[in-house]
């Protein structure tokens, strides 16, 4: 478990074993075993364990979570800043744990948090505020 800032803003880290390769910057859930993680799938409702803070190559590899604080995330779309970002529900296994705004809120989305700033395309990497919850549609 490692706390530190994220220039000068305090953060969160845990390690967690990748149960699947996993890209740098994506949200992931908790996978069945203790301390593993895994990228998103339709399954996630109240699920998402963090974003991941460096690649994991293959099933088995260490990663640092992030769980709070400040995180760069992967846009899955355009997103306009300071609104609230989720991972969709309906979409989480072909979007491989980047973020969107859901404009209509369906039960099992779940809050990633609110980007500090806009993405203007799909795979844009953003500065998100982590505020990671459940919302009901």
């Amino acid at each position: 478990m490692g706390n530190g800032t994220s220039d000068g803003i305090p953060v969160l880290d845990i390690s967690y074993i990748a149960d699947e390769p996993l890209d740098r910057y994506s949200v992931v859930v908790y996978a069945t075993e203790r301390q593993h993680c895994k990228g998103p799938a339709a399954d996630l409702d109240n699920q998402i364990c963090g974003v991941v803070q460096q690649k994991a190559k293959a099933s088995g590899d260490v990663v640092r979570v992030r769980k709070m604080g400040i995180s760069q995330v992967i846009a899955g779309e355009a997103i306009p800043k300071a609104i609230e970002v989720a991972i969709d529900y309906v979409d989480a296994t072909t979007d491989g744990g980047r973020v969107k705004d859901p404009v209509v809120w369906t039960s099992g989305d779940a809050v990633v948090g609110v980007p500090e700033e806009a993405a203007a395309a799909s795979g844009d990497l953003i500065e998100c505020w982590l505020r990671i919850h459940s919302k009901l549609g």
